[in-house]
Parts: structure tokens; C-alpha cells; sequence
């Protein structure tokens, strides 16, 4: 902020700030910043913010990892001497300095150290300068930020006039927190210091309102919470740039010149084409347990994330803010493609073939109170290798095979999460009629690995589709299965 100010300072010397718009624009918690800036008295205000991914979740939410506990007294001095080693080892120029011995070191490869210079140096550089401090206050036992959500929310609802907002959704983005900020920003449209509307306080100001909270854009892109990122080549998609980057920068560009940012007229047909796009890419895939290209892999995850920027609800919004959820998550849905590790070992079994894998989520019963989790389903059909040819005597077939069964609880959370704990499970026969008994699966790993809960971030959903993914970026495609 110095550094701008004192850049403007010389512009407004040279007379070169004469209508020159000024627009904020900050991704995770820079658009916390940015919003922060818009909400103090300065001599200079700003025309728009634009805001990108914003979230202000604790760090023991925003970080899908466990953290160390916070120090104590006798600890302190150590966390202190931490924090100051690695703020100073990921300094931007020492990381530069590292990238350039590397790329030294590997010049004997004709154009390999000024490809790496090239594509890595400057911009790694640059991130890993943020990381440190990051790190740093993780060492210390930072683990929430101030001011707070409600202080925010006051200070919104004070401020007499607010500039025009441009508010950008990735639509997986598991820790976005775009629409608690959509919802504030609106909210402050209509609620001022004087407690009266926006006409009324349009009446006692002579007219004169100012460019109120209300003015806000919602965009909803493609992509996670690191897609405004410029990755190098071989890490980011091929088009990468066309679908996110390019399309960011021109809307932001829109905004500033106060053009209107582009809308989708109507996404139902687009919907369908991509639905459409998804099955013929996957077929073939064995739900992504066969052996699948990078190329092939690329695609769906990109048809994914297109079909998930135009999911049936008005971005800034979620799939559900709390309760009631929406009656389409519920039903049976079998899987239909997943990049998901826990699903892919399916294949390492030894002589067995994975059949049907399947995720049920009951409709709950009358009398449900809010907040009560949900029971989850997850099961999958195994058979001994070969039990397919068996298939002309279907009596036998079925003898051969079994389905296992694990049983969650799923508590709903805000932005379309569900947090997931596995509870049990059962051992049974494929069919049922056999009257061959049922056994308790014994305790599995994941069952105390989420007793804290995973939370699976639905990411679309409707009468046909579901979308979801976990905290680490898994993937899980599924169709939803008639009754």
C-alpha cells in the first residue's frame, strides 16, 4: 500500500491522475485485505474492488493438513527462532538465488537452466517470499485472523457509501467464502447507521446515496482456489490460460472500464452438452481405474470444472448455506470416474474385480432436526478374478461375490460441505436372497482418520449428476441410480 501510494503521489505530480480510475484487486485473503482497504477514510477512494476467492477461515479450516499445536510459555523462544529462520530462508531474493544455482547445475542439458530461469525463477520466487511469513505465524500459534466477521459486517453497515464490487467464485474452490461476503455486501445495501433503506436514506441525503454495496457483480469461473495462479507450463493445463487466466483478466478489465460483466444467458443447454461431453470421455475409463492418458485425464478434469462453473445455482452462491439441503443430493448414485487414491488401490487387490461402486444418501425421516447428520452409504461389489464368465449361470456368479459396506455420518456445513465420519460397515453377500449372513467389517484406518470428520465439498448436483471433492483435490463423478 506505501508503495502505491507513494506511485500515485508521482503520477499526481506530473498531472497524469486526471480521471484515472483506481480499482482494488486481491485473491484469498488479499481480497480480505482489499475489502479492508475499501472500508477505511482515505483521500484517494477507489472506484471498484475487485474481490477473487475470498476467504478469512482459520488457518485449521483453510489448511487441509494437521497443524502443530500452538506453543506454550516454555516453547515460545523456540517457536520465535523458527519463525524468524524460515521468513528469512524464503526471502525472494535467496529463493532466486536457489533457482539460479539449479538451473546451473543442470545447463549441461542444452536450454534446460534457461528454460527453468525462465519459467520458475522470477514467479517462484515470488510466491515463496509469501509462504514464509505464512509459515511463520503457523510456528508462532497464529491460527485465526482480526478483525472478525462480525467486526467486518459493522463496519460495513456504517460506511456510507462503498465502491462497486466485483466478486470472482472458482466453482470447486473448497475454502471459498464468497457467499458470506456476497451476502454481507448486500446486506450493507440496506442497512446503514441510521437503521433506514436504501430509499429512505436516499430521501434524508437529498437524493445522493452514493454507490452503495449493492452494486455488486458475481462472476462463478472454472477451476480451485489456486487457478488465478500463472503456474508454469508442464504443471498448469494446456489451456489454462484461455480458460482462466485469459477470462479472469478480461472480466476484470470490463469491470474497471464499468462495461457489464459478461452473463450467461441461460446455462440449461450447456449443461446438457457438457453432461453429454462427460460420458463420452469417460467411457472406456472403468471409472478412472483402468489405465488412463495425462491427456485423456486433462480433459475430463477440465469438462469437470466447466460443468461445475455453470451448476444450477446463481453464482456467489453454494450448492446449500446450511439447512434445508436441496432434495437432489439425496438418492443412490454410482460412481462414474474418480482420481481418488483410496479408489484407484481398488485395482491392486490381488484376483479380485471391482464391480459397482455406489454412494447412497437416504432421505432423512420425518422429524429430522436441523444440524442432525446424515447416514452415508459408501459400498462397492468385489468378485474373484474370472467370476464373470460365470455369468451364464447367474445363481453361482452371485455366490462368488460379496459387497462391502461402510457406513458414515454426514454432518451439512455451510458452502456445500459435508463433513464425513465413518462409523462401521458390514460384509455381505451380492445377493441378498442367497440368505448367506452378514458380517461387520472390522475397524479400518479411515475410520479414526475421520472421526474429526472430511469434509466433501459438493460442487454440483442435479437430477442426473453429482459433483464432489475432497479437501486434497480428489475427484468423484457420479449418476444418480432409479429407485
Amino acid at each position: 500500500v506505501g508503495k502505491f501510494d507513494a506511485a500515485m503521489l508521482e503520477l499526481e505530480r506530473g498531472g497524469l491522475t486526471k480521471d484515472l480510475p483506481v480499482v482494488g484487486v486481491g485473491h484469498s485473503l488479499g481480497a480480505r485485505v482489499t475489502l479492508l482497504l475499501a472500508l477505511r477514510e482515505v483521500a484517494r477512494p477507489r472506484s471498484g474492488n475487485v474481490m477473487i476467492s475470498y476467504n478469512q477461515r482459520p488457518l485449521t479450516e483453510a489448511i487441509p493438513v494437521p497443524l502443530p499445536p500452538s506453543p506454550d510459555e516454555s516453547t515460545r523462544q523456540v517457536a520465535e527462532f523458527v519463525r524468524e529462520g524460515v521468513t528469512q530462508a524464503l526471502q525472494e531474493d535467496r529463493v532466486q538465488q536457489g533457482i539460479d544455482a539449479a538451473s546451473q547445475v543442470v545447463s549441461v542439458i542444452p536450454g534446460a537452466g534457461d528454460q527453468i530461469a525462465r519459467n520458475v525463477g522470477s514467479r517462484a520466487a515470488k510466491l515463496f517470499s509469501q509462504v514464509g511469513p505464512i509459515l511463520g505465524d503457523i510456528a508462532t500459534g497464529t491460527r485465526s485472523f482480526s478483525p472478525t466477521r462480525d467486526e467486518i459486517m459493522t463496519r460495513l453497515r456504517s460506511k456510507q457509501a462503498f465502491p462497486r464490487s466485483l466478486v470472482v467464485q472458482f466453482a470447486n474452490d473448497g475454502i471459498d467464502e464468497t457467499p458470506w461476503l456476497c451476502t454481507v455486501l448486500e446486506d450493507a445495501a440496506t442497512l446503514d447507521d441510521t437503521g433506514l433503506g436504501d430509499a429512505e436514506v436516499a430521501g434524508e441525503r437529498g437524493g445522493d446515496l452514493g454507490r452503495r454495496a449493492s452494486d455488486v457483480k458475481k462472476l462463478r469461473l472454472p477451476g480451485g482456489h489456486t487457478s488465478p495462479v500463472d503456474l508454469p507450463e508442464g504443471i498448469r493445463s494446456s489451456d489454462h490460460e484461455f480458460r482462466t487466466i485469459g477470462r479472469l483478466a478480461s472480466e476484470i478489465a470490463r469491470f474497471a472500464a464499468e462495461e457489464a460483466v459478461e452473463e450467461t444467458s441461460d446455462a440449461a443447454p450447456m449443461r446438457r452438452q457438457l453432461k453429454d461431453k462427460l460420458l463420452r470421455l469417460t467411457v472406456g475409463t472403468n471409472r478412472g481405474l483402468s489405465a488412463v492418458s495425462a491427456s485423456l485425464r486433462g480433459k475430463v478434469a477440465a469438462c469437470v470444472e466447466d460443468l461445475e462453473a455453470v451448476a444450477p445455482w446463481e453464482p456467489g452462491e453454494a450448492a446449500w448455506q446450511g439447512e434445508p439441503l436441496p432434495p437432489s443430493i439425496f438418492g443412490k448414485w454410482r460412481l462414474l470416474y474418480a482420481n481418488a487414491p483410496d479408489v484407484l488401490s481398488l485395482t491392486v487387490i490381488p484376483l479380485i474385480d471391482c464391480g459397482e461402486i455406489r454412494q447412497d444418501i437416504p432421505r432423512p425421516p420425518p422429524g429430522r432436526l436441523a444440524g442432525e447428520p446424515l447416514e452415508v452409504l459408501n459400498s462397492v461389489e468385489l468378485s474373484p478374478k474370472g467370476a464373470a464368465l460365470l455369468g451364464v449361470l447367474p445363481p453361482l456368479a452371485d455366490l462368488f461375490g460379496a459387497r462391502v459396506t461402510v457406513r458414515a455420518l454426514a454432518e451439512p456445513g455451510s458452502n456445500g460441505g459435508l463433513a464425513i465420519r465413518f462409523v462401521g460397515g458390514t460384509v455381505a453377500p451380492t445377493d441378498d436372497k442367497l440368505g448367506l449372513p452378514t458380517l461387520p467389517l472390522p475397524e479400518l484406518p479411515s475410520f479414526r482418520l475421520t472421526s474429526s470428520g472430511i469434509n466433501l465439498l459438493t460442487t454440483y448436483v442435479d437430477d442426473q449428476v453429482r459433483v464432489a471433492r475432497s479437501p486434497l483435490g480428489d475427484l468423484f463423478v457420479l449418476l444418480r441410480v432409479a429407485d
